[in-house]
């Protein structure tokens, strides 16, 4: 259990700081997390009683979550959600961004990383009629982001 809480820890924290999520969601899983457990550690109670800290306090809560880290897993689940969220949105530049700050910060897979950028700097290039058009690149980046769907379902 404490792997899983440490990759759902990392999630909110690099989404927290790369302004995916919002750090009451944070509080809100702690929240969920203590009504789960029959004995929550003291870290996930501090992070549900964060609130008054701020952002930082919440990021310094959940940063204390204990259990193996591994970002690329948090990573996933955030391409994920924002896979999700292109689909119901049309915030191609600001998803593109954020996506390519994920996959660096979490260190996913190389061509990952440079699918991503090539998409972001299509997206550019295509607002300024040099090359491509915005629904080719808003497509590319669906089809990038769709292959993380399926790991917010399980």
């Amino acid at each position: 259990m404490d792997q899983a809480l440490s990759i759902r820890a990392d999630y909110f924290l690099y989404g927290i700081e790369i302004g995916i999520l919002d750090f009451n969601d944070a509080i809100s899983w702690a929240d969920s997390v203590i009504k789960e457990l029959a004995e929550p550690s003291g870290e996930i109670i501090d992070l549900a009683l964060s609130r008054p800290r701020g952002r930082n306090g919440v990021l310094e809560a959940l940063a204390e979550i204990p259990g193996e880290r591994n970002p690329k897993a948090a990573g996933r689940h955030l391409l994920g959600e924002l896979s999700c969220r292109l689909s119901s949105s049309k915030e191609l530049k600001v998803i593109s961004r954020q996506a390519l700050e994920v996959a660096w910060i979490t260190q996913q897979p190389e061509d990952v990383r440079f699918e991503l950028d090539r998409i972001d700097d299509s997206i550019y290039l295509a607002e300024s009629d040099t090359y491509g058009t915005i629904n080719e690149c808003m497509q590319e980046l669906e089809d990038a982001l769709s292959v993380y769907e399926s790991v917010n379902e399980t």
